[in-house]
């Protein structure tokens, strides 16, 4: 979208409040590309609001483009290379010629410069599309134009070449600006203008305008009009909505179809996971975590699975482990036996009595001994020799010490052992139907009534380990048969849950979208049609106005052009009056009519100010007018010329004949077609030859009164020098890089001959007293033409006879040509 429109959508949208929602940015990224509605659709920002940023800072007249040649070789009717020059500013210039000329080649070759493809052949069959090359010549196949830019100092070169061999679509496009360096269409600001302003109107869409039915002339005058892109912002987004919207209904058709199967499956995880998935938004984190079903220790859940997991996995005392302490268990026995028989071990028995005697002493005092009886044994100064003495007991009793600890650190190494079977072991025949009675019974044996004495513990573990092992192996054997029981059964619902849940995210998250989609696709299909209107009124006003001097003497007046609808329903609505009666147009109009109906159409969008192209090619507008409709023709050409560069091409000679007659300003260029297609161009008119023209044809007319003529002719004259200096003045100026409108405007300031001709001569209009001067070094005759011309009129007879005077005055203009080059 043009980033005019867009700017209209983007003051819309703030106008109606739509700015506050988040779909707001889903219609302009549809409305700016696909792929920035895709960056929207994924949580990124659209570029939108920066082209809209750089639009408000461009101005409305962007700078013009005017063609100043084009040049075929080897295509279509044109063999050998041929350039058609055209003026480089404003004014109208017919290209005429018999049909096989070779004209229409140079107009189609504009389209397909600057497009790559032609209305011409778009719905045409292959073999059609296959006779672009031209039969008569195989050297090269080429395009090339070359255009003034307003602000750019020489001429900007387009061209497109064709390899041997290559297709129509298939060419080398090279553009080259005035210093030489390459571009491209892009940097140009050329690629989406030649859409949205189409500046060439061919045969082919004229002719078909009106032909296919209400819905494609709503688009084709959509498109050309370039009103389309809201069009295609709308399709945009009803194909994103369609697509995310077919994958939440495939998701839905799967999960009714998943549901049934879940909830009449009697694993607890089928259950779990038929929970999470009903209702209004299915829950895919707890449907996920069913699925797995690992989140909870077994210790703490009363899920089966869980359950059995865990007891599939059950760990027994390690036999290894356990022998281990059995031996240590004996080898602890063997070493307190010894050391009770050392000193180490009467010690260490001394120090336990002794320091029982300290303890009695500090808590009752002084006193006899409690166990020899003797009175007052127990003192003060007993108690510092006792501790002194327990002292020099422990360094005797530090080996009975070690074998302590060591026995202390084992018998909690065998407790752990012996710990006894987990809770759930009990519940696995009520919960999981698995008898663990033999488990229990001979992991309790080996667990509960072990001896305390080191030697029998030993024994008992040793006797004790092996049927626990056996057992425990036993039951976990059948734990995990129950497992892979139930997984068997499981799997393929888990694979279909699987499968469907691998799609589901997408699918949510397609849903939320979806709601977003249709609010901006409302919202745009609501405002769409204020939006044409708004876009199209200046230019409906316009083909009206057209209309009104294409009309001439018909009787259908045009009311109103509207474009209406959307979806099957758009059209082009057309009211008109006919004596008076509405009606709609395509119903009674003439084919002459509709043709400039089209033309109506197309010109206000093609001339429109934002358009980079200061030019317009219409291909043989004349189809079925009468000559009133021709003379109409040549009026509204006069007036797009005033501000565009038209160039027409044509094969009847009414139209030339029509702005001659008329007295409008048209140069005139003969195509004509030799062998082997051989092309040749010539002038045959311009608003100079057309003014002399003139001045001979009353010169030389007898029925003249000689005293008119002699008041007519000079008039004439002075027009045809007027004419060559102005001519001379917009090509010089143009190519050099001012822009057409400060051109026209020193015209206009400047419009007297001696003004003009300053400029022609000396690039200023201040030096006006030097013409005269500068003329004279051509000779008398060119002072005698000048002055005569310019005030022959005003004196009623001129310096110079009549019969001389015109053939002077071509000769005035030719050195006037000759002299400012």
């Amino acid at each position: 979208m043009t980033p005019e429109l867009l700017r209209i959508v983007d003051r819309r949208l703030e106008a109606t409040g739509a700015l506050e929602h988040a779909w707001a940015l889903l219609v302009l990224g549809a409305c700016e590309s696909d792929e920035s509605l895709a960056a929207v659709l994924e949580g990124r920002a659209p570029a939108a609001r920066r082209t809209i940023a750089a639009a408000e800072q461009q101005p409305q007249e962007r700078p013009g483009a005017y063609l100043d040649s084009i040049t075929v070789e080897g295509f279509r009717g044109v063999g050998p290379k041929r350039t058609l020059e055209v003026e480089p500013g404003p004014g109208l210039t017919l290209v005429v010629g018999r049909n096989g000329s070779g004209k229409s080649s140079f107009a189609e070759g504009v389209e397909i410069l600057l497009t790559g493809t032609n209305s011409r052949w778009a719905k045409r069959s292959k073999i059609w599309q296959e006779g672009w090359r031209n039969l008569h010549y195989h050297a090269r196949t080429a395009i090339e134009a070359t255009f003034a830019i307003d602000g750019l100092k020489g001429e900007t070169t387009v061209a497109r070449h064709w390899a041997d061999g290559a297709a129509l679509n298939d060419s080398q496009m090279t553009v080259r600006r005035p210093d030489k360096s390459k571009a491209d269409l892009e940097t140009l600001g050329w690629t989406g203008a030649v859409e949205a302003f189409r500046p060439f109107l061919s045969y082919n869409e004229l002719g078909t305008t009106f032909d296919e039915g209400p819905t494609e002339f709503h688009d084709r005058l959509s498109r050309i009009l370039g009103l389309g892109e809201i069009e295609d912002a709308q399709l945009l987004l009803k194909r994103a909505r369609l697509a995310r919207q077919a994958s939440v209904d495939e998701a839905k058709v799967r999960l009714n179809a998943l549901l049934p199967q879940l909830e009449a499956h009697d694993e607890p995880r089928a259950q779990a996971a038929a929970k999470a998935l009903k209702g209004r938004t299915p829950d895919l984190a707890a449907a996920e975590r069913a699925l797995d079903a690992t989140g909870t220790a077994a210790a703490e859940t009363t899920d089966e699975l869980p359950l059995l997991r865990f007891l599939a996995a059950l760990s027994t005392p390690d036999p290894d482990a356990v022998r281990q302490a059995a031996a240590d268990l004996t080898t602890l026995a063997t070493r307190e036996a010894e050391v009770a028989k050392t000193p180490a071990g009467e010690a260490r028995d001394l120090i336990e009595i002794l320091s029982a005697a300290v303890r009695h002493f500090d808590t009752h005092g002084e006193g006899d001994c409690p166990v020899c009886g003797k009175r007052l044994a127990l003192l003060p100064s007993w108690k510092a020799r006792t501790q002194d003495k327990i002292a020099d007991l422990r360094e005797r009793a530090r080996e009975a010490e070690a074998v302590a600890a060591d026995s202390r650190a084992l018998r909690q190494r065998v407790g752990a052992l012996l710990s006894g079977p987990p809770a759930q072991l009990a519940d696995a025949a009520t919960r999981v139907n698995i008898d663990a009675t033999d488990l229990l019974r001979v992991w309790r044996n080996f667990s509960t009534g072990a001896p305390t004495e080191p030697a029998a513990l030993s024994a008992h573990i040793v006797a004790t380990i092996e049927p626990l092992t056996a057992a425990a192996a036993d039951f976990r054997e059948r734990v995990r048969a129950e497992l892979d029981r139930r997984e068997a059964v499981w799997a393929p619902i888990a694979r279909a849950l699987t499968a469907w849940l691998a799609t589901a995210g997408e699918a949510q998250r397609a849903a939320k979208a979806v709601g977003d989609l249709k609010s901006a696709e409302a919202w745009l299909k609501e405002t769409s049609g204020e939006i044409r209107a708004e876009r199209f009124a200046p230019i409906a006003k316009e083909a009206i106005q057209l209309w009104t001097m294409f009309r001439q003497q018909s009787s259908v007046e045009l009311d109103s052009v509207l474009l209406t609808g959307s979806g099957p329903a758009r059209q082009v609505k057309i009211d008109v009056t006919i004596d008076g009666v509405p009606s709609a147009a395509l119903g009674v109009m003439s084919q002459g009519e509709l043709h400039a109906m089209a033309l109506s159409l197309f010109l206000p969008r093609a001339t429109l100010p934002e358009s980079p192209f200061r030019f317009v090619v219409i291909d043989d507008p004349v189809q079925s007018m009468d000559p009133s409709r021709v003379d109409g023709l040549a009026r509204v050409l006069e007036e797009v010329a005033t501000q565009r560069q038209v160039i027409v091409f044509t094969h009847d000679d009414r139209l030339p004949e029509s702005t001659r007659r008329l007295g409008i300003d048209a140069r005139v260029i003969e195509v004509t077609r030799r062998e082997h297609s051989e092309v040749a161009l010539t002038t045959s008119v311009d608003p100079t030859s057309r003014n002399l023209d003139d001045a001979e044809a009353i010169a030389s007319d007898r029925e003249v009164p000689p005293e008119l003529a002699r008041q007519v002719v000079p008039g004439y004259c002075r027009a045809a020098i007027e004419a060559a200096a102005i001519e001379i003045v917009r090509r010089r100026r143009i190519r050099r890089g001012e822009s057409h409108a400060d051109v026209e405007k020193l015209l206009e300031t400047n419009g007297q001959t001696r003004p003009l001709l300053s400029l022609a001569l000396f690039d200023t209009a201040g030096r006006g007293g030097e013409v005269g001067g500068k003329v004279s070094g051509w000779g008398m005759w060119a002072s005698e033409v000048l002055d005569t011309a310019t005030h022959g009129a005003h004196r009623g007879a001129g310096l110079v006879p009549l019969d001389e005077l015109v053939p002077n005055t071509r000769k005035f203009c030719r050195r006037l040509r000759e002299v400012a080059t």
